[in-house]
């Protein structure tokens, strides 16, 4: 059985078809960072990002303000196996 490697194209792909018009992305820092701004096609969404910052882990966290702040809106973290590692112990 050949192996097929799942690409970060492909994810969000599947992410854009997946989200709201309206959603906030948090999206951590890291490659993921490089992969949405390269590859992510905005509708009406709010993009946050911590910049070049190196604040990694900051993703996570981000969705859980963006909900709290909009409850009516999808509030969406989009991290690295990194990033998610940082904070992962907080939930």
């Amino acid at each position: 059985m050949p192996h097929h490697r799942l690409k970060p194209q492909q994810v969000i792909a599947r992410l854009e078809e997946e989200v709201e018009d309206d959603a906030i992305l948090s999206v951590d820092v890291g490659n993921v960072t490089v992969w949405m701004a390269r590859h992510f096609e905005m509708k009406q969404q709010d993009f946050i990002i911590s910049s070049w910052l190196a604040t990694m882990g900051c993703g996570l966290p981000g969705a859980i303000s963006a909900k709290l702040n909009e409850p009516n809106r999808q509030a969406v973290a989009v991290c690295g196996d990194g990033g998610f590692t940082m904070v992962m112990q907080d939930l």
